[in-house]
This record gives structure tokens, C-alpha cells and sequence, in this order.
């Protein structure tokens, strides 16, 4: 009896052994992965927040450069000019455009240093240049002091800027500080936290004040309060310094900024509320430290509440949780009740189970895998099929163009994405670089063009694309191309160019003073000089003609970047051209022990053209070909060849290094082998001339051997240049 009744409770006893056992196990693997997944997305926040943490602290350092330049290109406006008057101060402002290229700076301004014992002269001189309307002149806060250094200029003129004329920027211990390191040191210094105050203390903002100090001509190594005639300074308003950087970015952290200092009282911005930090990432803190003009920043980044709900996808761990321990439930209840019913179906049923439940467990691992890693690449991701149909995309794809993956998911890429030129025109569909890569089986990429994507809404943006074919038993199965927004890049290019087309302008002025005063000692007073002082004079004079080569070079390198230079073709005689430029050229020319030859027989009578730019090219490719030939013969021929006009000049000189011939065209490149012979070229000349010819739609090439000689050949359209509006032409 007993035995018999102990054979059930036996057959129900160990199923419920053998299922509670499964279900533990299975419960644990599991429990692991939530915990692994834990891990991944805490590893996914770090790296997104060490990523947005770099930009951030690298635009803040980009663009605090371009700021404090601007410091210096006013105090380039004192060297060119004995005195700087008030409208003058106020045209070179409204140049800079603080307002738009560069918010945050409240005002540019200009303070007088003078003596106490000179305070009551320099207040009635000041009231006397004065405009009649103006209110009287004043320096406050009022009191007796050995040295004053009161607000002159500053513009703009708007707000309570012009509140500031008249103070005293020494009243305050840690701007005097600041202002008489930076007399010193002649160097930029910045005045550390302050309230940028004016006459009526009326909306006070913290801020800080950076300034340059302007010597008295003729300047000299003895840096002293009494070599000093003034000092630049730039009012900041952190907030909107940078409130401007985190808007571009929009970022998901939030930063404090400390002066010097790591104290509340320190405390010059801040962006977070303390109250809505973010719980799931709390750890998540770095502390970095920038120079602003020789004081440092103290940057203390943290998540905000809302940070990673685009990205990182939270609850993955706890769907694995909650799965895992249902599928575990469910596996345990099919193993009891085969194990019930028959002991053989159930060592079948059990091997079966863990070959399915391992083969399960090890595909999530790998899915999980790859999904966090696509999810947290930050550039976008798209990856198409042989046919050029889109198989899959990540988050970031969907952030830049505003496409989601169902609607393009199985689409061809060209639908979806159209890609323009600079010009606005859609690329080709074999220039695109994936069909390219598609094409060649080879990686591609756009590094040598100017392309935009269209995104779905139809605003574009620009894009640095790397495709990358993929095969399988060296069939092509499809291509991987991560492409990424460079808008960024190319408005800090834009700046730059801005910056270089400015300060060259700046320059001309006072080269232009000194090639006419030369000029002018060497026509009129010639004869009443020594000839050392004629030497002397014509150093002067051949040091500034190349000064101005230079200036006109740079000047014409932005403008071209800047795309506003003008192509105004009419009818020329070509050959007249080529004429007068071997003409101009005629001292050089007859310095040289050079033979050359010039072939104009078979060119046109007439053809359209700009004047100015056909003769840059002519000049600069012929002068290159005489400068780098010290013997030997230099061929030049100009003709019409089917659709081009062709123009060749083919030298015996010293060629070009072949591992510097990819180069020849870049910005400011000249080959090692001609530094040694000519040390007054720019390594400008080439570049603008590609860049004028690509214009007009022509194209230029060169053949090349060291110490054989190089051979340029530039093919121009015969039906004439293209036209192109432009608000300046190039300087030749």
C-alpha cells in the first residue's frame, strides 16, 4: 500500500524538481543579462556624455579664439594710425558685426591712460573733440587716484554701452590687476568675474572684462606704465557667450562655470537647476579647465534630466528581465509536463530546451550588441544592398535627415536622400560615393567636394561621407556608408576666411603709405642721399611690393572661398594679352639664362573673356616657369584645340617632387626642392589659378619630373568663360 502510493508522489516530485531547477537557472542567465545591459547602457551614457562633453569644451576653446582676435585687429587699427578717432573706432566695429559673428562680447571699447595730475586737462581736451549734443565728459567714480584709465570709445552705441564712457576701469582691484598685468606682460588678460557695471548699476550682469594694452610709438621691449597710451577691452556677457555654443549644440548636459575657483562665490554661469538633475545618471560628472586670456575656467559637466531619452533605450534591460523570467516560467511548465508523462520524452525535452534556450540567449547577446553599438554612433549610419536599397539605419540617420526608419527602410537611398553640388544641382547618380563604392568595390569618399543632403523637410546640410563596400566570399552583398553633418566646420572655415579678408584689408592701407613715401625719397630726395640710404630705401620698397603681393593673394584666397568674386568675360584678343603680360615681364625675362619660345599661330582672334583672370593665369604660370629655371629652354604656346583654348607652358627647370605633386595645389604648399632658390614665394599662386579656371569651366593639369622640368597645361572653354556676379573682382 505504502509503496505503491510513494510512485506518484515520485512522478510529481521530481518534474518539480527538474522544472524548478530550470526555471532557477534560466531565471539567473537572465538576471545576468539584465544586469550586463545595465552595464552597456550606463557605458553607452559615459561615452555619449564624454562626446557631447569634447564638443562643447572645443567649441567654447574655437570660439574664445576667434573672440580675442578680435582684441588684436583693434589694436592692429592703433599700429596703422597715430591717432584713432571716435568715428573711426566706430566704422572698424560695425565691420566686426559683434551682434551676429560674435555674441556674448557687450561692447568693444577704448580707455585713455593718463597721470592724476593730468585728470582735469584730459577732461577739457575730452569735452572739446566732443560732439555739441553730447553730455559732458566725466570720469567716475569720482575720487583721487594716481592713475586713471577711463572709457573713451565703445561700441556698439547701443543699450547701456554708452553708459560706460567716462569709467574708470582702475576703480575695481581685480580689473586693475588685470590691466597692469596685461601692461606688463603686453598681453591679453582677463579681469576674472565681475558685474559689467554702468553709471545707473541698472541691468548688471556678471561678465568678465578682457583687455590688450597699446603702446606709445615708437614701441619699444620696455613694457612700463609710462610706454602705455591706452587699453582695448572687451566687455562678456557669459550668458550669452555661452548660451550661443549650447544652442548650436543642442546639447543634453548642463555646465557650471567657476572663475579660477571651485567656490558657489565663483560661480560666473551656470545652465542646470539643481533640483531636475538626472537620477538615472548621477555619476556621470567630468571637470575641465580652459584658458580664457591667461585665467583659467573651471567647467563642470552633468547629464540634464532629459539626457539620453533619444539614445540610450532604458528599459531594454528590464524587457530582458521580464522576458527572461517568463520564458523561463514557460519552459519550466512544458518540462514538468513531459517529465510527467513519459521520462524518456523528458531527457528529450530537456536537452532540446537548453540547445534552444543557449542558442536564444547567445542571439540577444549579439543583437544587443550590435544595437548599442549602431545607437551610440553619433554620425549617421545607412547600410543598402547590392541594388542600392536601404537595409537598415541607426538613430542618428534619423536625427539628420528626419526620416524614420519604417518610410525608408527597402527605399533606394537616391529617393530618399537627394545630393546637390555647391552649385544646387543634384549630383549624378554615378558621382554619388555609394554607387561608386558599389561600382569599384572599393572604399569612396567626398573628401574633395562640396556636397549637401536634402533632408525631408527640403532644408539641406553639408556632409563628409565615407562609404565602404562589404563582401561575403568576395561577393558584393551590399555597402556601409556613415556620413555626418559638417556644418559647424564649414561656418568656422567661413569665419576664418572672413577674418584673413579683413585684416588684409587693414594691412593695405599702410603698405600703400610706404611704397609712395619710398617712392618718393628715391624720385625726389635720391640725389641727396648716400647709397647705403638708396639701398636701405629700396629694401624698404621691395620688402613692401611683396608685403602687397601677399596682401592681394590673401584677399583674393577669400574671396574665392567666400564665392563672391566676379567673372566679367567680353570679346579679347588673346595673343594681346599673353603680350603685354611677357612684356611686363621682360626684367625678369632678361635676367635669366633661359631660352623661351612663344607659339601664338594657331590661336584665336578673338575670345571671350575676362581680362583680369586670363592674364593672372598667363602671368603666374609663365613667372613660375622662369622663377624655377636657371637653365634651359621654356616653351609657352597658346591655341585652339577642338572646344578648348590651350594654353602650355613647358619648362626644363626643377620639377616637382613626386611625392609632393598631390600637394601642388593646396594653400600655401611650395615643394621642398625650391624653398632653397626662392624664399619670397606665398604657395598661393596655383591655388588661385585652379580655383579660376574650375570657375570659368575649365580644367588645368601638369606633367612632371625632378630636376626635368614640369609641363602645365589649362584648358578654357572656346565658347568663352562662364559669367559670374560677384560684389569684387581678383587683384592681379
Amino acid at each position: 500500500m505504502s509503496s505503491s502510493s510513494s510512485k506518484p508522489k515520485n512522478n510529481i516530485i521530481r518534474p518539480v524538481i527538474l522544472a524548478s531547477t530550470i526555471f532557477i537557472v534560466v531565471t539567473s542567465v537572465f538576471a545576468w543579462l539584465f544586469f550586463k545591459s545595465i552595464d552597456q547602457v550606463q557605458l553607452n551614457a559615459q561615452n555619449i556624455f564624454d562626446e557631447e562633453q569634447f564638443v562643447i569644451k572645443k567649441s567654447i576653446e574655437s570660439r574664445k579664439d576667434i573672440y580675442l582676435n578680435s582684441l588684436y585687429a583693434a589694436r592692429g587699427l592703433f599700429s596703422a594710425s597715430n591717432n584713432v578717432t571716435e568715428q573711426e573706432w566706430k566704422y572698424f566695429v560695425e565691420e566686426l558685426d559683434l551682434a551676429n559673428r560674435f555674441p556674448g562680447i557687450q561692447g568693444l571699447g577704448y580707455g585713455a591712460f593718463i597721470f592724476g595730475s593730468e585728470k582735469q586737462d584730459f577732461i577739457s581736451m575730452q569735452n572739446t573733440v566732443r560732439d555739441e549734443d553730447a553730455s559732458d565728459f566725466e570720469i567716475f567714480p569720482k575720487g583721487t587716484r594716481d592713475f586713471y584709465n577711463p572709457v573713451i570709445y565703445i561700441q556698439p552705441s547701443t543699450g547701456t554701452n554708452p553708459d560706460s564712457i567716462g569709467l574708470d576701469m582702475l576703480f575695481e582691484p581685480s580689473r586693475k590687476n588685470a590691466i597692469f598685468k596685461a601692461i606688463e606682460t603686453n598681453s591679453l588678460q582677463n579681469s576674472g568675474k565681475v558685474f559689467l557695471q554702468q553709471k545707473n548699476n541698472i541691468d548688471s550682469k556678471p561678465g568678465f572684462v578682457v583687455y590688450l594694452p597699446v603702446y606709445k610709438k615708437p614701441q619699444t621691449e620696455n613694457y612700463s606704465i609710462e610706454s602705455i597710451q591706452g587699453i582695448i577691452l572687451a566687455g562678456f556677457q557669459v550668458e550669452n557667450f555661452i548660451d550661443t555654443i549650447l544652442k548650436n549644440q543642442n546639447s543634453n548636459l548642463d555646465i557650471t562655470i567657476y572663475d579660477n575657483e571651485q567656490k558657489e562665490e565663483s560661480i560666473i554661469y551656470q545652465s542646470n537647476n539643481t533640483e531636475s538633475q538626472n537620477k538615472n545618471f548621477k555619476d556621470l560628472k567630468t571637470i575641465e579647465t580652459i584658458n580664457i586670456a591667461n585665467r583659467n575656467w573651471i567647467i563642470e559637466f552633468t547629464p540634464k534630466n532629459n539626457f539620453g531619452e533619444n539614445i540610450l533605450n532604458t528599459s531594454v534591460p528590464w524587457y530582458i528581465l521580464f522576458g527572461g523570467i517568463s520564458l523561463a516560467f514557460l519552459i519550466s511548465c512544458v518540462v514538468y509536463l513531459i517529465a510527467y508523462s513519459q521520462k524518456r520524452a523528458q531527457f528529450i525535452a530537456i536537452g532540446m530546451t537548453k540547445d534552444l534556450l543557449y542558442s536564444k540567449i547567445k542571439a540577444e547577446i549579439e543583437t544587443e550588441k550590435m544595437s548599442a553599438i549602431i545607437s551610440s554612433i553619433g554620425d549617421g549610419i545607412v547600410v543598402v544592398d547590392n541594388l542600392g536599397s536601404i537595409v537598415l539605419v541607426n538613430n542618428s540617420f534619423t536625427n539628420l535627415t528626419g526620416w524614420k526608419k519604417d518610410d525608408v527602410i527597402g527605399k533606394n537611398m537616391t529617393e530618399i536622400l537627394p545630393l546637390y553640388n555647391k552649385a544646387g544641382k543634384l549630383v549624378k547618380e554615378s558621382e554619388r560615393p555609394i554607387n561608386k563604392a558599389l561600382l569599384s568595390k572599393k572604399s569612396t569618399n567626398n573628401k574633395f567636394q562640396n556636397i549637401e543632403y536634402a533632408k525631408k523637410d527640403g532644408s539641406t546640410f553639408p556632409v563628409a561621407i565615407t562609404v565602404s563596400p562589404v563582401t561575403i566570399n568576395t561577393k558584393l552583398a551590399g555597402a556601409v556608408q556613415v556620413f555626418r553633418d559638417i556644418t559647424k566646420e564649414y561656418e568656422v572655415d567661413k569665419a576664418k576666411t572672413e577674418f584673413v579678408s579683413l585684416a588684409s584689408h587693414q594691412l593695405r592701407t599702410p603698405l600703400t603709405s610706404i611704397a609712395w613715401y619710398t617712392e618718393m625719397l628715391l624720385s625726389i630726395n635720391g640725389k641727396n642721399l648716400t647709397e647705403n640710404q638708396q639701398l636701405y630705401v629700396k629694401e624698404i620698397q621691395n620688402g613692401s611690393k611683396r608685403m602687397v603681393e601677399l596682401v592681394n593673394a590673401l584677399l583674393n584666397v577669400s574671396r574665392i572661398e567666400l564665392g563672391n568674386f566676379a567673372v566679367d568675360p567680353i570679346p579679347e584678343n588673346p595673343k594681346e594679352i599673353l603680350d603685354n603680360v611677357i612684356k611686363d615681364m621682360r626684367i625678369l625675362l632678361e635676367e635669366k639664362e633661359v631660352t623661351y619660345t612663344i607659339d601664338t599661330s594657331q590661336s584665336p582672334k578673338i575670345y571671350i573673356a575676362d581680362k583680369n583672370l586670363l592674364g593672372m593665369i598667363f602671368q603666374n604660370l609663365i613667372s613660375n616657369a622662369f622663377k624655377y629655371t636657371h637653365t634651359g629652354t621654356i616653351n609657352i604656346s597658346l591655341k585652339e584645340n577642338h572646344q578648348w583654348l590651350e594654353f602650355i607652358v613647358a619648362d626644363t627647370g626643377l620639377g616637382i617632387p613626386e611625392d609632393q605633386q598631390k600637394k601642388i595645389f593646396a594653400k600655401l604648399f611650395r615643394g621642398d626642392n625650391v624653398k632653397t632658390h626662392d624664399t619670397t614665394g606665398t604657395g598661393l599662386g596655383l591655388y588661385i589659378i585652379k580655383a579660376i579656371v574650375e570657375e570659368v569651366g575649365g580644367t588645368i593639369q601638369f606633367k612632371s619630373k625632378l630636376n626635368m622640368g614640369t609641363t602645365f597645361t589649362v584648358r578654357l572653354p572656346l565658347s568663352g568663360m562662364k559669367s559670374k556676379s560677384g560684389s569684387r573682382p581678383l587683384e592681379s
